[in-house]
């Protein structure tokens, strides 16, 4: 499967290519130093499979790709596997499952529900969900955090709190 890197660098240019994104056949990772939230929340509504906010390491945008293009792949997150009646989550294999059926999460859901799982069964705030999401290119986006858990609670059951922060509903 192949995968489109498009590397957005202006919010006006990035409103040119949500048609880009809406009609993409393949996922769409979006590489941006963006400091626009409302921009970077249009593409994931889009349906961009993930955003990595520059400065993003090699191996980080190796993990993006091969995510997006559904290779198997592990990574050294230190959490125990998850498991409940209709939901497995594992953290080495990269692996959710909802109800049997493969849910393909992105690096940064990935991060999303690493912050979350790390504390279990307590609200994370969104700034150390973002914080973990996006390490040392952190800003401190509501909205963002919000489009996130959306997309997660489609996938695997993410639950607001207040407007604060996440949990995990396992």
């Amino acid at each position: 499967m192949d995968v489109v890197l498009l590397d957005i660098t202006l919010p006006s240019v990035a409103a040119a290519q949500l048609g880009l994104l809406r009609d993409a056949r393949v996922p769409v990772v979006v590489l941006t130093d963006m400091d626009d939230e409302t921009a970077l929340v249009e593409c994931l509504q889009a349906g961009a499979f993930d955003i990595a906010v520059k400065p993003i390491s090699p191996e980080d945008l190796e993990a993006c790709v091969a995510l997006a293009a559904g290779v198997e792949l592990s990574r050294p997150f230190d959490l125990p596997a998850l498991k409940s009646n209709v939901l497995e989550i594992d953290f080495t294999a990269l692996r959710a499952t909802r109800s049997g059926v493969r849910q393909p999460l992105s690096l940064s859901e990935w991060r999303f529900l690493e912050a979350l799982a790390s504390r279990l069964g307590r609200t994370v705030l969104y700034q150390e969900i973002m914080r973990q999401v996006h390490g040392p290119a952190y800003r401190e986006y509501p909205r963002l955090a919000q489009a996130w858990a959306a997309r997660l609670t489609k996938k695997v059951g993410v639950a607001e709190f207040l407007g604060l922060g996440y949990a995990l509903v396992v």
